[in-house]
Order: structure tokens, then C-alpha cells, then sequence
């Protein structure tokens, strides 16, 4: 009886845990002065977001649409409005015929009435219950609500994605700013759906979803770009497991208010099941977990991505910072439209509010800031409350007019040099050093002298261009009077951003902050006579200290005063450059991607990229995820002028060229890090062992398994042994005293020793390397016709050989062969 009880109370307390809702509303710590904050430009475009509106009564009209359709009204055309799902409760808009026909309709035209007089652009997509409740019948229910939508409002096509199909469907709302419309329903959905022909592309499986949202995010990546759907990927609410303590003591109120019957451990049950597991429609549950990896996976290409969904009856943002590349995704949850639901705190949340009626508003500005509105329906919707409000993305610079003055009017800066220390912050005393690790803290706080960067003679005149950088680097894109871009990179980062925004403004701050001192502030600058040595592409730094220069307009507060590093951006035609193969034609990863995946003819040169990530190994860089590279392409001939015929232009050939070395000659140190790096083991320092050879390369872990597939062992041994031989004594101690006199004098020699005992095990890390992968292998084919064929040689070893094939079948050539070996 005693355990039993005993039982009881753990589930309690575990359902409370993991279940505190509140119905006022909560905002980060962060965002506390929100109010003081407002947009300084004109407003361009307003999208707004509502959803799950199913409930929605017609007379009186409800509340949160009341207010919807005051704001569309002055709005006007510059505007769109987005229905994000579950617009008919429970079970979609059935037969005609059927007994409830005529309530459903009269949910939705509550819904379609304050919209109709609308001047700007109608979006209805569906949700779960308008897929009849996830139940067979689903996509003709779909059909039925696609049709009756579309000749209500009379206004083309309203009701997307179409034909039950999951998208994406693009939608162009202006120049600058893009709709991507999916159904995640479709996804979710364990019945009949539509395959085949979307009018887009041939959707034959799951997969094909994905990798058509994958180009259209890669295509709009120099735009503002809104993705809808109506399940969210981070959530506080019911879906999650999250529900009032009141659910957990009394959970048969849910089906009637006067059943208020206590029973705690029955009511601790669903909510322990949602979070452990969870049925289709929660986020815990397997499928659901698919779509928000791959999902997640797929937005982190973009940098300012906004995704909005419905699902919950609450208004929720989470700014949320995601690997691998940590750009800032925006996820809002605007699902208030009826029916409005309590939702949890916290938990990486900027924001939510439950048990309101509401919408979320974008604003979208002249200036290329985009700003997020909570908005919250009082009493019968006549007037509202504006309960939240956050800028998303800061300015453009090309919008904006600095007011630089004239290149001649400038202070001429040419031949100055200027001494400082990259930041003296880090300096530490002994209680410190102990816990959080002596690491770099020396070289940041050395002074050395660097040249000033004169935008107006630098490269024949820089012209400033945009802002760039993660989540931690601050970037700016220069531009000489040849078109050439070159990149203007902080020295010292700022990893705030990396914080959870509940934790942002504490000491955990003031830890991440603090960590950065384990990065070599100058170690990217000797890797350029390195890199050459070792027959791998590279850029080629320089140190720079920024002036208060009016040049850089709008980024001077970002920028003067600090030391920065100066290197030309590897992009187009570098043909010019020696260091990036003098390819005719750089390009970006995602454009790598898309060339090697469309047609099996580009390939990408597999031993120089195997000889790159040994180097990457050598330096114990362990931060080398796919986006932290570009690729040289070439044709045939280029390469090997020998060829003849068309194999001299048989596709293209791509050589990567590595960037951001920041994690180079990493140091980690110290009680709290040294106990991390066991957690986590990508956190690798550079010492004379190379640690553990997973943990260095797991930030580039997908990209090797494929970019190395057709390697064997003794490819990794013959090119382990070139790099042992081009590196000697004399190039590393060349490439070492390329630091400044300082730093040189402080770390010289070490570093020097250090890479002559690591150069010295590189083929036997190479061979670490190699079997570490001939474990799990990656033969991947390309979107164009070809033949995969597997022979069991003996019991000991299989061999898999691709060939190029004709639509027919025929063989074209071999473009894949590898042996695999059963002890490895």
C-alpha cells in the first residue's frame, strides 16, 4: 500500500514537472524591455498568422477573427493572411449529404467572412482535423474543404498546398519575400494520400517532399523566406506532454467541466505517454520527430528563416539556434484562433501566451528588418492587446543609405598600424584558470601590431556590402571595383546567441563567453604556408585593425575598434587566385550539393578531399560541418590535359576549399571543460595525441562517409605519406613565424613541436580514420539513371561496383567500385 502510494506521488510530481502551464503570459528574460523597442523604418508587408480556428462561431463573430479583420482592413493590399489548419473541427467538411454538413460550413465561412473584403493574399492550408481527424477519408475530406474554400472567396487560388498534396507550393509575396506553403498532415497521414505528378515534381515517395523543400529553401537564400505548415517543431503545449497540474489530478474534465473526480495517476498517464512516445500528433512521436529533424535540418541552410505553425491554441515564438550551422530559425506557434489552451514556460521559449484568442503578425520593413507581433483578442474581439513584440532580422544593408562620405573626403589610412590585444577580457586569475581552463587567455591578451584597414585603397577600394556571419562570427561583405567580394571577419566572437533565452543575461552567459579564450585568436593566420605546403586549398587571412572609418555606415558600431581578419571570399571566378586552384568557378555548398545529386556526371575529387580533412585533423580543427566549406570546380582537362574526346568535358570536378579555421589549434583545459569534452566529444584540443578521431571529425561526420566512400586503405596511406613529406621541419617552422613577433615569441615553438609530433602519426590516424569508416559506408547515386551492382566475392569480401546507365538500362560507364572487406 506504502509503495503504492509512494507511486502515486512520483508520477504527481513527474506530471507536474513536466507539466507547468500558465495562462498569463510569459517572455525571456531577454526580451523584458520589449516594449521599448519598436521598429525605426516604414512598414513594407504584414503577413498575418491564425490558426485552428475550427471552433469559430459565426454569431456573434469570433473574437480573435473580430480582430483579425479590423487589422486587414487597415492593412490593405500590402498584406497576406495564412489560416494555418484545423479550420473544422473535429473531422474536416464531410459529404454533403451528411447530417453536420451544414455546421461545418458555417465554422468555415466565420473564418472566410472576415477575410473576404480582404485586398491582400488569402492562404488557407489544412491541419490534422481537416484531414477527417487523421482518419481514412482523410484526403477526400482535404478535397471537399479545397473546393468549397475556393468558390466561397472567389479569389483563385486560395486553398494550398493543392490537390491534397504536401508541397511545397511557392508563393512570391514580393520581391524580396517568399511563402513556402506545406501540408505536414500529409506527412503525419497513415492513409490514403496523393502521389505522383504535384504539377511541380514527381512525388513517388516520402523523400521526394524533402528534397524538393530542400532546393526551394537553397534557391530563395537571398530572400526573406516564411515556411507554413500546421505543425509546429518546438511547442510548450499539449502536444509536447505539457498540460495543466489541474489535468493531472482532474483529467475527466477534459470530457465534461462537472466531472471534477480527482484521479492523479490516471490523469498523470496521458501526458507521461505523450512525452514518452506520444500518439501521430505529438512531437515525441517517431514520425513526428522525422519530419522535425529533417525539417530542422533543412531551414538551418537559411539564416533568417521564419517558420509558423498552428496545432496549438496558443501564441508561442521560440528563437531557436540549431546545428549544424546554429543560424537563428524563428518558429512561431499561432494557433489561437478558438478554442484557446493553457501552454508551458520556458524551455527556450522568447514567448508564450495561453488560454487567449490571438494571431501572431510579421511585419516586414523598408529597411529589410522584420519584426514579430503578438496580438490578443479582449472580450468580443472589438479591441485587442499587443502582448509581445520582437525584431528578427535587423536591417539590410543595401536598403539603407549610410551617408558614408566621400572616399576622398576620408581619413587616409594607408601604411598606419595600430598595437591593442584582441580582447584583455579573458585574462584570468588562478581560482578561474582551475575551473574554467587557462586555455588561449595569453595570446588574447597580447598586444600586437596590425595594419589598418583602409577601405578606400585596400584592393584598388572596397565598397561595403552586406552583413554576414553565424552565430557567433560577425562578418561583412566587401566588394572591389572588379566585383571581387572579400570578407571582413571579427576576430573575437560572441556566442550569446547560442543561448537558450531563458539562460541569456545569467552567469551561463558569462561561461559560453568565456569559453572563446580556448580559440587561437591569430592560429588562422598561419595556415595559409601550411595549407600550401600541403597541396590543400586555402584563404589567406590577414589581421586588420578597424577604424571608426564613416565607410562602413550603418556596421561602424559592429566593427571600429576591434581587430579583425581580411581575406578574399572564394565565390565565381577566381581564376586569379593560386590558393583556390584559379577555378574559373567557385561555388557554395548547397550548390555542390544540388550540381552532384541532379547528374552523376560532376563528381567530387575524393583523394583531394581525404588529403584536406587529414590536414583538418592535423590542425585538430573539429569544426568542419558541411557549410564551412566551397568548392572549385573544374572541367576534365583542366585537371588532365591528357584526356581526349568528351571525357575532356565529362561533367565537373569539385576540390573543396576549407574556410573559418576559427577551431584550429583549439585549447580546452581546465575542471568544467575537460568534463565536458567527455560529454561531448567533438570538443578535441590540440595536443601531441589526436584524441578520439570520431570526436575530431563528427562535426563533418555525413559529408566524409560520402565524399570518402570509394577510398581504400591504401589511398589513406599514400596520401597520409605525401602530407608527412611535403610538411617538414623547415615549412611548419616557416608557417609559425608568419604570427605576429608577440605571439610568435609566446606560442611559436610549441605549436611548432606540437604539429611536428602530429604530422609525424598522420598515417597512422589516417588508417584510424579509414577503418573508422569502412564500418558504416555511404554509396550514394545521383537523381539521373544508373546501376548498382553487389557481389559477394567470397565470405570475406563483397564488391560494389555503380555504372552510369542509359533510361533504357544500357551501361555507360563505371562512375563507383570499392571492395569491402568482412573484418573491417
Amino acid at each position: 500500500m506504502r509503495s503504492t502510494s509512494i507511486f502515486g506521488v512520483i508520477v504527481v510530481l513527474l506530471g507536474a514537472l513536466s507539466a507547468c502551464t500558465s495562462s498569463r503570459p510569459y517572455v525571456a528574460d531577454l526580451y523584458d524591455d520589449w516594449q521599448d523597442r519598436a521598429p525605426a523604418s516604414e512598414l513594407a508587408y504584414q503577413v498575418f498568422l491564425i490558426g485552428d480556428g475550427g471552433y469559430a462561431s459565426l454569431d456573434p463573430p469570433e473574437p480573435a477573427l473580430r480582430l483579425l479583420k479590423s487589422h486587414l482592413d487597415q492593412a490593405g493590399s500590402n498584406a497576406a493572411v495564412v489560416f494555418l489548419g484545423d479550420n473544422i473541427y473535429c473531422c474536416g467538411l464531410p459529404d454533403s449529404a451528411a447530417a453536420d454538413r451544414a455546421q461545418k460550413e458555417q465554422r468555415l465561412r466565420a473564418q472566410l467572412d472576415a477575410v473576404k473584403d480582404f485586398a491582400g493574399r488569402i492562404v488557407m492550408i489544412p491541419g490534422n482535423h481537416d484531414w477527417n481527424h487523421s482518419q481514412p477519408g482523410g484526403l477526400e475530406a482535404v478535397a471537399r474543404q479545397e473546393q468549397f474554400v475556393e468558390e466561397y472567396l472567389d479569389r483563385g487560388n486560395t486553398y494550398l498546398p493543392d490537390g491534397g498534396f504536401p508541397g511545397p507550393t511557392e508563393v512570391d509575396l514580393t520581391d524580396r519575400l517568399t511563402l513556402l506553403v506545406l501540408d505536414t498532415e500529409w506527412w503525419l497521414h497513415e492513409y490514403n494520400k496523393s502521389f505522383g505528378d504535384t504539377g511541380e515534381y514527381d512525388l513517388e515517395e516520402d523523400a521526394n517532399f524533402l528534397l524538393e523543400l530542400d532546393d526551394l529553401v537553397k534557391r530563395n537564400d537571398d530572400k526573406d523566406l516564411l515556411v507554413v505548415g500546421h505543425h509546429p517543431l518546438f511547442t510548450n503545449g499539449s502536444h509536447a506532454g505539457i498540460v495543466p497540474l489541474s489535468d493531472h489530478l482532474f483529467p475527466l474534465r477534459k470530457v465534461h467541466p462537472a466531472l471534477a473526480i480527482p484521479l492523479p495517476i490516471v490523469g498523470s498517464i496521458y501526458p507521461l505517454f505523450v512525452r514518452f512516445n506520444g500518439g501521430r500528433q505529438n512531437i515525441y512521436h517517431e514520425r513526428y520527430r522525422s519530419l522535425r529533424a529533417a525539417l530542422t535540418q533543412i531551414f538551418a541552410q537559411h539564416e533568417a528563416l521564419v517558420y509558423a505553425a498552428g496545432h496549438e491554441h496558443t501564441l508561442q515564438y521560440f528563437p531557436m539556434a540549431l546545428p549544424p550551422t546554429l543560424h537563428t530559425q524563428h518558429h512561431i506557434v499561432s494557433g489561437a484562433g478558438s478554442r484557446p489552451h493553457p501552454v508551458g514556460r520556458g524551455r527556450g521559449a522568447g514567448f508564450t501566451a495561453g488560454s487567449v484568442e490571438g494571431f501572431a503578425v510579421l511585419g516586414y520593413y523598408a529597411d529589410g528588418s522584420v519584426w514579430l507581433e503578438m496580438w490578443r483578442a479582449d472580450g468580443d474581439g472589438t479591441s485587442g492587446t499587443l502582448l509581445f513584440r520582437t525584431e528578427i532580422k535587423g536591417p539590410a544593408r543595401e536598403l539603407i543609405d549610410p551617408g558614408a562620405r566621400p572616399v576622398t573626403d576620408a581619413v587616409d589610412y594607408s601604411d598606419s598600424t595600430v598595437t591593442l590585444a584582441a580582447n584583455e577580457d579573458y585574462a584570468a586569475g588562478g581560482l578561474k584558470t582551475f575551473f574554467l581552463g587557462n586555455h588561449h587567455r595569453d595570446a588574447w591578451a597580447e598586444p600586437i601590431e596590425a595594419p589598418v584597414l583602409d577601405l578606400g585603397r585596400a584592393a584598388g577600394g572596397l565598397t561595403v556590402g552586406k552583413r554576414g556571419g553565424g552565430m557567433q562570427t560577425i562578418s561583412l561583405r566587401l566588394t572591389d571595383p572588379e566585383g571581387r567580394e572579400y570578407v571582413l571577419r571579427s576576430i573575437d566572437k560572441d556566442p550569446s546567441g547560442t543561448v537558450p533565452p531563458n539562460l541569456q543575461g545569467t552567469v551561463a552567459t558569462d561561461i559560453v563567453q568565456d569559453q572563446i579564450a580556448s580559440i587561437h585568436p591569430y592560429g588562422a593566420f598561419i595556415i595559409p604556408a601550411l595549407a600550401d605546403a600541403a597541396g590543400v586549398y586555402h584563404t589567406n587571412p590577414k589581421p586588420v585593425f578597424v577604424p571608426d572609418d564613416p565607410r562602413l555606415g550603418i556596421y561602424g558600431a559592429l566593427f571600429a575598434g576591434t581587430l579583425a581578419m581580411f581575406e578574399e571570399r572564394p565565390n565565381d571566378d577566381m581564376s586569379h587566385q593560386p590558393s583556390f586552384g584559379r577555378s574559373k568557378d567557385v561555388v557554395s555548398a548547397s550548390k555542390l550539393y544540388r550540381e552532384i545529386n541532379d547528374d552523376n556526371d560532376h563528381r567530387v575529387d575524393h583523394r583531394a578531399f581525404a588529403r584536406t580533412r587529414l590536414f583538418d585533423m592535423l590542425l585538430s580543427d573539429w569544426d568542419r560541418h558541411k557549410d564551412q566549406w566551397r568548392w572549385a570546380s573544374f572541367e576534365p582537362y583542366e585537371l588532365d590535359p591528357s584526356l581526349e574526346g568528351d571525357a575532356r568535358k565529362d561533367g565537373k570536378i569539385y576540390r573543396p576549399i576549407p574556410r573559418d579555421r576559427d577551431f584550429a589549434f583549439n585549447k580546452m583545459d581546465g575542471l568544467f571543460p575537460s568534463l565536458a569534452s567527455q560529454f561531448d566529444p567533438k570538443f578535441q584540443d590540440f595536443t601531441e595525441s589526436y584524441g578520439r578521431i570520431l570526436g575530431l571529425t563528427l562535426n563533418g561526420l555525413a559529408q566524409d562517409r560520402r565524399f570518402i566512400s570509394p577510398l581504400e586503405r591504401q589511398d589513406f596511406i599514400e596520401i597520409a605519406d605525401s602530407l608527412r613529406a611535403s610538411l617538414t621541419d623547415e615549412v611548419i617552422d616557416d608557417a609559425v613565424r608568419q604570427w605576429p613577433q608577440a605571439i610568435y615569441e609566446r606560442d611559436g615553438e610549441e605549436t611548432a613541436r606540437l604539429l611536428k609530433i602530429r604530422r609525424d602519426k598522420l598515417t597512422k590516424t589516417a588508417e584510424e580514420y579509414y577503418e573508422m569508416h569502412a564500418r558504416i559506408v555511404d554509396v550514394v547515386g545521383s537523381n539521373k539513371h544508373e546501376r548498382f551492382e553487389v557481389t559477394r566475392i567470397d565470405d570475406d569480401s563483397t564488391r560494389v561496383v555503380v555504372y552510369k546507365t542509359s533510361k533504357k538500362g544500357e551501361i555507360r560507364r563505371e562512375i563507383y567500385r570499392r571492395t569491402f572487406l568482412e573484418n573491417e
